[in-house]
């Protein structure tokens, strides 16, 4: 079986079981810092697959990933890993349950990318000038990368769409009109 449809199966149940005690937007939280940390430490995945790492050190990994104090049934979902041995579709079930999740309440969610941090405030300015020329947005939810080579500018990319205004790709748009005039003149 494929990992992508191991992950939706798994993400189902679990959103389904969450959602029937009561749990789904606490587990939600919990997935969301999950997943932070598996961008944030590759090192995670790596111990998620090694099979010299013990179960219940993986266990334990992902219980501090996910904030240390979980949910009920995020300690259900571990006991669920450990008998089905999926610790390595841990990541991809994770994202998958925040999709399913977002998809269940509305939330719309987009990675804004800056060349520096911004604040909370700033964050939540983007997101209500967004929710407001989007009728059918109720909820935003925004994760700001930070990558310097954007130079300045922001990219934004929100279901499958992107709006590149980095200072990066605007360079390069005029390079490639530089370009293209140079090769008419030659």
């Amino acid at each position: 079986m494929n990992n992508s449809l191991i992950s939706n199966r798994y993400a189902k149940a679990l959103i389904d079981y969450a959602e029937s005690i009561g749990q789904d937007t606490r587990l939600y939280s919990e997935m969301r810092l999950l997943d932070e940390t598996f961008d944030k430490v590759h090192e995670l995945g790596k111990a998620m697959r090694n099979q010299l790492v013990s179960v219940e050190q993986r266990k334990s990994l992902l219980t501090t990933a996910a904030g240390g104090n979980v949910s009920d049934a995020f300690s259900r979902f571990l006991e669920m890993l450990s008998e089905k041995e999926r610790f390595g579709n841990v990541h991809q079930i994770s994202l998958k349950y925040c999709e399913l999740y977002r998809q269940r309440h509305n939330i719309h969610y987009c990675v804004l990318t800056t060349a520096i941090p911004l604040t909370d405030e700033e964050l939540k300015h983007i997101s209500d000038e967004i929710t407001k020329f989007s009728p059918n947005v109720s909820e935003l939810e925004i994760r700001n990368d930070v990558d310097a080579s954007v130079l300045g500018g922001f990219a934004i990319e929100t279901d499958s769409k992107l709006l590149d205004a980095t200072v990066r790709h605007q360079l390069q748009e005029i390079k490639n009109v530089l370009v293209g005039k140079n090769q008419i003149l030659n």
